[in-house]
């Protein structure tokens, strides 16, 4: 595609500058420069409201720049900056993200400040977000900047805006009227999630169901007859000046701007909670580390645990300096494990666990994922799968290709890849070493995806796995369920209206998922395509704050600093 911004010139646009698309259009990217081009160019943001817009000069602020036209000069776009590598802010929510990637209650806090302050810089320009959601905002890789997107949907004072998000909506304005404290709600309702990782007015109620019900009443998830699941952070992350401001806002239905500043320092208490066997469920603590728990692998007996403090082979401290988001793969003949991570501008670092010295590799990545004991990175636009040959007792590193991608349109997960191909979502799975499955989920199309996760069966009972997806439509979260059997056809089940509390599930040897439900509870099934086989358990000791894996062919989670084994009786 060829087309042309006004001052510079001629640009064209290819498949590999493709980014995203969406309702209005789609965006492209070269270099530090975005395109949105909109798909129907009488839907073009006026050219009014781009001078208006330009008085948001914040640095975060991401907002319409140079208009792109057509051959003929019909407007059909406009460039903006570009950041490559930021997360969306939903991205953030799910505890299991944060954990694993050891996102802290301090940093939150200091990223819900750098939002506060942009949006009181926008309102000092005379100009209102309204859409104020969790999907219109990038948070860098780093988590130290809020970057707000979606700009040209803001209102200003010639512009109304036509878009509101229903789970920001104030229940107790009248629709159409939009105001700096209706902002300030939906700032609210955001930086709540930030801060305990789910929406205020979610959690169960005897008798009031959905949003419109709890918020007219003014019922939060701090009534005493709202029950939250155990995955949420407790209340003490929100620091009080915070925790004032949402008990008026939120309680007693008061419309005030929330604190300039984050008063006082953030004390998590510990929530003690002794985990042990019960009527339903065979619990045996394996193991206790120093730190919290991030992740953990085992093969042939051999467990790998990375904790905040370091990383352990079987409970013996090889490092002290790994990174968040490590992954752990291990050689084909001698099963030594070996951590990889990425560093600063994405040279991947490799280490032999067995003896804690380096291994070599001359590649460079912006993306890695693991899964069933394999490292696979995304370098531009190839997926390459580590390899490694074992000489005279060392390792000599490698790849080969898995598969090609756009370069800019996808994002690894656990287990697979994510693609928009220009508004169709394709999954890559690699259900065992040198296979890559190429599948477009049509279900997927009208989801956003905030977290997926793909974990094959190698068993007996082996068929090709279960994808979880987490995804957002219309400002409601559902839970999708992907059964693949070997020749990667699938079936689907969808819980809808979840709390994004992250994908938590584990798949055995022996043909069965068991997955840990947004309800505390576990839930059983078979992964076979088209199998009805499904057992509920609900127990007082299951709980979001576990994170569920497998050793020895067995079920085991981790809770903090602690490593267990379950068995259900």
């Amino acid at each position: 595609m060829r087309v042309y911004v006004k001052g510079q010139g001629a640009v064209s646009l290819t498949q590999k500058d493709f980014v995203a698309s969406g309702g209005e259009g789609q965006v492209f990217a070269k270099g530090s420069t975005a395109f949105k081009i909109y798909t129907d160019p009488r839907k073009m943001i006026p050219l009014g409201k781009i001078s208006d817009l330009a008085n948001l000069t914040h640095p975060a602020i991401i907002n319409p720049q140079k208009v792109v036209t057509d051959k003929a000069g019909l407007p059909i776009g406009y460039t903006m900056a570009y950041q490559p590598t930021a997360y969306s802010l939903c991205q953030l929510l799910p505890r299991a993200f944060r954990e694993r990637q050891g996102l802290t209650p301090e940093q939150m806090a200091k990223l819900v400040q750098k939002l506060r302050d942009g949006v009181a810089h926008i309102h000092h320009r005379h100009v209102l977000i309204v859409d104020l959601n969790e999907m219109n905002f990038l948070v860098d890789r780093a988590f130290r900047n809020v970057y707000f997107i979606d700009v040209d949907s803001y209102q200003t004072l010639q512009y109304p805006a036509t878009a509101l998000m229903d789970s920001v909506r104030d229940r107790h304005m009248a629709p159409g009227d939009f105001t700096y404290l209706t902002d300030w709600f939906s700032f609210g309702i955001v930086s709540f999630q930030m801060f305990t990782g789910i929406h205020p007015f979610k959690g169960k109620h005897p008798k009031l169901k959905g949003f419109d019900a709890r918020m007219k009443a003014n019922i939060s998830v701090f009534h005493p007859d709202v029950k939250v699941p155990r995955v949420v952070y407790p209340w003490d992350v929100i620091p009080e000046s915070y925790r004032q401001w949402y008990t008026a806002v939120f309680d007693h239905g008061k419309r005030v701007p929330p604190p300039e500043d984050l008063q006082g320092s953030i004390i998590v208490t510990p929530t003690v909670r002794k985990i042990s066997g019960t009527m339903n469920l065979d619990i045996k603590e394996l193991m206790e580390f120093p730190d919290d728990i991030r992740g953990f692998w085992e093969s042939y007996g051999s467990i790998v645990v990375a904790t905040s403090g370091g990383v352990y082979l079987d409970q013996r401290l090889i490092l002290d300096d790994a990174k968040p988001g490590c992954e752990i793969t291990y050689t084909n003949r001698l099963n030594k494990p070996v951590l990889v991570q990425l560093d600063g501008e994405h040279p991947v670092q490799m280490t032999d666990l067995t003896n804690g010295q380096a291994l070599d590799f001359g590649l460079s990545a912006d993306q890695m994922m693991s899964t069933n004991g394999r490292v696979y990175l995304k370098n531009r636009d190839k997926i390459l799968e580590v390899v490694f040959n074992e000489m005279g007792g060392e390792i000599i590193t490698g790849v080969k290709l898995a598969g090609n991608v756009l370069p800019q349109a996808t994002r690894l997960f656990e287990g697979g890849a994510l693609q928009d191909l220009l508004g169709s979502t394709y999954v890559s799975l690699f259900p065992r070493p040198g296979a890559t499955y190429q599948i477009h989920l049509e279900e997927l199309d009208e989801y956003r995806v905030i977290e997926a996760r793909y974990q094959p069966c190698t068993g007996r009972a082996s068929g090709g796995g279960v994808l979880m997806v987490l995804g957002s439509k219309k400002g409601q979260y559902d839970r999708l369920i992907f059964r693949f059997d070997e020749n990667m056809d699938h079936d689907l089940r969808v819980v809808e209206d979840v709390t994004p509390a992250g994908l938590n599930f584990t798949v055995l040897d022996s043909g069965v998922c068991v997955s840990l439900t947004e309800s505390d509870q576990i839930e059983l099934f078979s992964v076979r395509r088209g199998s009805s086989q499904t057992k509920v358990i609900d127990d007082q000791m299951l709980g979001g704050d576990m994170t569920l894996g497998c050793r020895g062919g067995q079920v085991a989670f981790s809770r903090g600093p602690r490593l267990f084994s379950m068995r259900m009786k």
